[in-house]
């Protein structure tokens, strides 16, 4: 099975960063619930301070928060679907 959950996880942070940033007011507001400053503040520390990060707020961050993550993702590249057969 491919997806984006294959990619590296460098990768897929970067680009759900870059995503979570003012730049993409319109579409991230599709998607109400996630919280994308946090997104994006997760993605940071992560990427600049790894070694002061709390291993049990990332465990707890992929348990609880991911999947809600990956659904409102999904629906959001949904978005850019193009169809076939138009």
């Amino acid at each position: 099975m491919t997806g984006w959950y294959s990619m590296p996880s460098e990768f897929v942070s970067s680009k759900l960063a870059k995503q979570s940033k003012p730049s993409t007011p319109n579409l991230l507001a599709l998607e109400p619930a996630i919280s994308w400053i946090d997104v994006a503040g997760m993605r940071n520390h992560l990427a600049h301070r790894y070694f002061d990060t709390a291993h049990a707020i990332v465990r707890a961050t992929l348990s609880e928060d991911l999947p809600s993550l990956v659904a409102a993702t999904e629906r959001l590249l949904d978005h850019f679907t193009v169809d076939p057969r138009s």
